[in-house]
């Protein structure tokens, strides 16, 4: 099942990073998703409330395939450094690739004009 939900977490992200809804998907095979009323945002809609809006339904399906299926991914060992466990829970998250759009999109627009705020975003992706 793990896998199933990193296939979709990947085909979920390339559509979303589409220009916009009526783009076609030119590989199906790597972005088969080719209905935008599956999206949880808009394709193309790339703003801080379209982020929030994409954070809040990915705890809502985590929490679902936690208590549906069995599905944790959130269970870490302690780590005592605090970079370390916010590293190592992403690393082990559900939907990795919409959990880190979301916070990016979240980011506000002032702290990616700080050199030293881009080269962190740029090293973690």
């Amino acid at each position: 099942m793990e896998q199933c939900v990193a296939r979709l977490d990947v085909a979920m992200f390339n559509a979303i990073l589409r220009e916009s809804a009526s783009e076609i998907p030119t590989d199906p095979i790597s972005d088969p998703i080719v209905n935008p009323k599956v999206l949880p945002i808009p394709a193309g809609d790339l703003s801080f409330g379209s982020g929030a809006q994409l954070k809040n339904s990915i705890g809502n399906w985590s929490r679902w395939l936690t208590d549906k299926l069995g599905i944790d991914h959130d269970d870490s060992e302690d780590i005592g450094d605090v970079e370390d466990e916010r590293r190592a829970a992403a690393e082990t998250k559900s939907f990795q690739l919409l959990n880190e759009l979301s916070d990016l999109l979240m980011l506000p627009k002032d702290m990616l004009l700080e050199k030293s705020i881009r080269k962190e975003v740029s090293v973690c992706a």
